[in-house]
């Protein structure tokens, strides 16, 4: 054999035993998608007069990230209101995604590189007739859950609030509103569940323009002239200790001047300068134009004031109602 000819057989037995490995191991399918815990948010009439539907996601430990999930909502309710992940920070930042329709279903399908993850969409299956509400949640039942709470709100002004299966009596949550929580416990893959809400009420005012009240002193606030009157005659008898704390605070602050006066660098020699246009060139900063009065948002559950282009609270992830 040639020089040639055993350079190109030890080339190929190389390259044989680097693809070897590849031909016998077994091929690894990618675990489904399940959830270990998902807690479901039902708000009736809470700032549209539909109802919000809140998805907060907690992916299984045996999920391997980044992992591609796809959720199904109702084709009445059209996209997501949102898609978001939950950084380490406990912060909300908007996730991109894809839509197919599948009968009565749209899946909505996104990569997220995270566990926690929060999606809402708003259900026009909220029926009305005269002053009665009704409402049927259903969960498709796409992925395992090991643990699945539903929580529901109750509207403001709601009465002969029921819902079947029972979740027992409400209890009151941090903004003050009645909620109803169940937990499911475990629910497998393929095991839908149903929740009917029923209710009635009056008007059309929404639940988080009710929680907008205005703040009250705690104390009457007195007139201009009473106020005055007692302001004057609680510095009776004082005038001479204010002056003396006066005097002192002069002679302090003369003592301070000087001080710095003394003790103050002078300034170096200023380097050569640049020319005009230089300096333009080198320095050209534009401020960011100011927010208009009307577009400032703030959180309707903690009142924490939201930054332009947020469509979470960074203090509660609470979804904000923007203008």
């Amino acid at each position: 054999m040639t020089h040639e000819g055993r350079a190109l057989r030890l080339a190929l037995l190389i390259l044989f035993a680097l693809l070897l490995p590849a031909w016998t191991a077994p091929v690894q399918a990618q675990a489904p998608v399940s959830f270990s815990e998902l807690q479901v948010d039902l708000w009736p009439e809470y700032d549209q007069p539909e109802m919000l539907v809140i998805y907060r996601m907690t992916l299984g430990s045996g999920v391997t990230l980044p992992a591609e999930v796809t959720i199904r909502i109702p084709r009445a309710a059209g996209q997501p209101y949102s898609l978001a992940m939950q950084e380490v920070d406990g912060q909300l930042y908007n996730l991109a995604y894809t839509s197919r329709t599948e009968g009565d279903w749209i899946a909505v399908t996104f990569t997220t590189a995270v566990p926690v993850n929060q999606l809402e969409y708003y259900d026009p299956g909220l029926t009305r007739q005269d002053d009665r509400r009704s409402f049927l949640y259903q969960w498709p039942a796409d992925h395992a859950v090991e643990r699945m709470i539903v929580r529901v709100q109750q509207p403001t002004g709601a009465e002969d609030f029921t819902t079947a299966p029972p979740m027992g009596a409400p209890v009151t949550g941090g903004d003050g509103l009645q909620y109803f929580v169940q937990d499911l416990g475990r629910v497998d893959a393929g095991m839908s569940f149903q929740l009917r809400v029923n209710y009635a009420r009056e008007g059309d005012v929404l639940t988080s323009e009710s929680l907008l009240q205005p703040v009250q002193p705690n104390q009457p606030i007195q007139s201009g002239s009473i106020a005055g009157q007692n302001w004057w005659h609680s510095l009776n008898g004082s005038w001479p200790i204010i002056a003396a704390v006066l005097g002192l605070a002069l002679v302090l602050i003369g003592v301070v001047w000087r001080t710095l006066g003394r003790s103050r660098p002078r300034p170096a020699a200023a380097g050569p300068k640049l020319p005009a246009a230089a300096r333009r060139k080198k320095v050209r900063r534009t401020p960011p134009p100011a927010a208009a009065e009307d577009e400032v948002v703030y959180c309707t559950r903690c009142g924490k004031r939201a930054s332009p282009g947020d469509v979470f609270c960074r203090s509660c992830g609470t979804r904000l109602r923007t203008p």
